[in-house]
């Protein structure tokens, strides 16, 4: 059994009506840092559940050169930190869900066999080592999709 969540409370529900998951998919990505410390995560991980991220890109905001964040100080962050490291935004986000130790698994979303191999071999690559602790947003209008206004 598997849930896919977007809060800790979501997360500490599914945990008390399944008591065992075999996965929970999480958003993580560089710019949304928040399951770090969620205290459920321990607990999901001492019953074997694995951990899996999703929306490392964050829906292509954090990688993107246009899109309606673009502006937003903490993407200008993103990009500045990648382009001072000599990286692409696409590899410092790939980078840090590599570094966080409480991920088993990492999803990511294509839309061609091309995106899919530069992801491939930029996982494959030697991750940066970075203050990742500095790129985190807490802007939930940034970080959770939820919040964005419909188009």
């Amino acid at each position: 059994m598997g849930v896919s969540a977007y809060s800790e409370s979501d997360l500490m529900a599914a945990i008390a009506a399944f008591e065992r998951l075999d996965i929970v998919q999480l958003p993580v990505s560089v710019l949304d840092q928040r399951v770090a410390d969620w205290s459920a995560l321990p607990e999901a991980r001492a019953f074997g559940t694995l951990i899996q991220a999703r929306s490392v890109l964050l829906q292509g905001v954090a990688v993107a050169t246009k899109s309606p964040f673009s502006d937003h100080p903490d993407v200008a962050r993103l990009h500045e930190r990648a382009r001072d490291a000599g990286l692409s935004p696409l590899a410092l986000a790939l980078d840090f869900v590599k570094a966080a130790s409480y991920l088993d698994e990492v999803a990511v979303g294509v839309t061609s066999a091309a995106e899919l191999g530069e992801i491939w071999g930029l996982w494959q690559a030697e991750a940066s080592q970075q203050d990742w602790d500095t790129l985190a947003s807490h802007d939930l209008n940034l970080v959770d999709p939820r919040q964005w206004p419909s188009t």
